[in-house]
Order: structure tokens, then C-alpha cells, then sequence
């Protein structure tokens, strides 16, 4: 009979709706292609995290018509050091550190050897905690097609909001204008590279993007605020007449793909702003592209 020895570690969970408990867990040994990380960082998405801790019915493992289960553990993104080895892996090492993606909020961790990466010598292991959580709004950017030179929006300032910011400029963005009404976002926003921040409550804020733009509105836009419904008919305004980009993913805008039923959500186009309402759906709200709803993980942006 063989004897596992488990490792006792200590792990963030959701016990009931908004109670976060620091606890005692265990962490199994890694077996074959799989690897085992002692975390030192576990980023937080203020959005997702929230939505789990109140018991929201967008989190995990919860369809829109079901209640919230609890006890209920979250992460996705962490870093660490591996601290042991499966069989079969061969290219990572004890002493390695390395991106955990699908990271738990959990010191000790066991992942399949596919869900980690090594982090390079130059970038510190707090940086690349950040790693996944990144790759969210990068995934908005690459659907803009933006080209060099090309003016860009960033409605929503939250975690993925600034990501978006970084990687728009990074992308030859410009003008890059960022939008959140918390003056704080906005500071912060032009220290990573925006060229512009306003308040998007400011009622002269439509005729101010366009002052920016020469007349011309926007070539493309990222939407990540919690409030994506509210936002379209002045996202519309914004926006080149000819050639802009509202992100919310190609197949969504022509209703050709169907996103029902997807609980693990981890495909780009499970990111879009909006999806189209079946008749029977409690939420409609008018559009241009049709009667629908805010997609799930809005709320990853700005709440917290």
C-alpha cells in the first residue's frame, strides 16, 4: 500500500459570503509531469476576487441560475520557487522560480509542469506574479488590430484597465487616453504610459476625446469597467466612423458563437463585452449589436 505524505501548508478561503479565513491545508506531492511550487506572490484581480467572496453568481464553478457554493477557494496568477519534481519533467529543477498560472492563493502548490514557466533573470519574482492576469487585456489589444500611431480608449482603470494602458503603448498606440473616474487610476494611468486621463463623467468628456483626436474619435477601444452596458452608447461617440474597434470580440458582434455553459472561461472571446440575450434571459439591454447583456467577467476591472 503506497504512503502519501502530504505537505502542511496554509491556504485563503472563502468560507461563507465575506469571510476570507487564512487556514490550514495540504499540499500533495507532485507525480508524474507535475511540479510542486513553494508560492512566494499570489496576485490579486480585485474583481474576481470580490465577485467569489460575496457570492456572486458569476464565480466559480456557479452558472447564472444556480446559488453560490461555499467553502470556495480563488487564485489564478501567482509566482514562486519549485521546491520539488515529478518523474518525467526535465527542463525545470528545484530552486527554479517559475509562473504559476491557475495559482491558488496557497503557499505550497501542486500544478501539471504545463501550467508554469520560468521567470527570466531580469524580472523579479513580484512582477511576474502578475504574469497571467496580463494576458487578459493583451488579448483585447491584439482582437483592436491597432497599427503605430494609432489613437486608443482605455474605459476602466482597475487592474486590467492599467495592463491594457501598458501594453497599448508598448503596441505604438498613440494617443493613448485613459478613463476612470477615481483620480488616483488616472495618475497612475499616465505614469505607465497614457498620454491623456479624464474623468468619464465630466460631461464635456465626448467632446474632449474628440478635441484630442483631431475631430476624429478614437481607432480603438478597450471597455473593461463594471459597467459595460451603461458605457456602449457613449463608447459609440467616441469612436473613428471609419475604422474603429469597439473590443468585444469578432464572434460576438456577429452572434455567430455561443458562450452559455463555459465554466471554466479561460478563451479569449469569454472575455466580450457583450452577449446577446436569449428571450428568456432576465437581462436585456438595447444595443447596436443586439439586445443582450454585459459579458461575465467585467467585473475583473474595477470593482474592490
Amino acid at each position: 500500500m503506497e504512503v502519501v505524505t502530504y505537505v502542511k501548508t496554509k491556504q485563503i478561503i472563502f468560507t461563507k459570503p465575506y469571510v476570507a479565513k487564512l487556514l490550514d491545508a495540504e499540499c500533495l506531492p507532485p507525480k508524474e509531469y507535475e511540479v510542486s511550487v513553494s508560492l512566494e506572490y499570489s496576485a490579486i484581480s480585485s474583481g474576481t476576487e470580490k465577485a467569489n467572496l460575496i457570492g456572486m453568481r458569476n464565480g466559480i464553478n456557479v452558472s447564472e441560475d444556480e446559488e453560490a457554493v461555499f467553502p470556495r477557494t480563488v487564485g489564478y496568477s501567482a509566482a514562486g520557487i519549485v521546491s520539488e519534481i515529478g518523474s518525467g519533467v526535465t527542463d525545470i529543477r528545484a530552486g527554479d522560480r517559475v509562473v504559476v498560472y491557475w495559482g491558488k492563493h496557497k503557499k505550497n502548490i501542486t500544478v501539471s509542469r504545463n501550467n508554469i514557466i520560468k521567470i527570466p533573470d531580469e524580472v523579479s519574482t513580484k512582477e511576474a506574479s502578475m504574469a497571467l492576469i496580463s494576458t487578459f487585456p493583451l488579448a483585447a489589444v491584439r482582437k483592436t488590430k491597432i497599427e503605430i500611431g494609432e489613437s486608443a480608449l482605455v474605459m476602466g482603470l482597475g487592474i486590467l484597465g492599467i495592463f491594457a494602458v501598458e501594453e497599448l503603448r508598448a503596441a505604438g498606440a498613440y494617443p493613448v487616453i485613459a478613463a476612470d473616474p477615481i483620480p488616483e487610476r488616472r495618475e497612475l494611468a499616465l505614469k505607465l504610459g497614457a498620454d491623456y486621463a479624464l474623468d468619464p463623467s465630466s460631461p464635456d468628456f465626448v467632446d474632449e476625446v474628440k478635441r484630442i483626436t483631431g475631430g476624429k474619435g478614437v481607432r480603438a477601444t478597450v471597455e473593461v469597467t463594471v459597467n459595460a452596458a451603461g458605457q456602449v452608447t457613449k463608447l459609440v461617440k467616441l469612436m473613428d466612423d471609419n475604422t474603429a474597434q469597439l473590443f468585444m470580440g469578432e464572434d460576438i458582434v456577429t452572434e455567430t458563437r455561443e458562450l452559455d455553459g463555459q465554466q471554466e472561461k479561460k478563451h479569449s472571446f469569454d472575455f466580450a463585452l457583450w452577449k446577446k440575450a436569449a428571450p428568456e434571459h432576465i437581462m436585456h439591454w438595447p444595443s447596436p449589436w443586439s439586445e443582450g447583456f454585459p459579458g461575465w467577467h467585467m467585473e475583473c476591472s474595477a470593482m474592490g
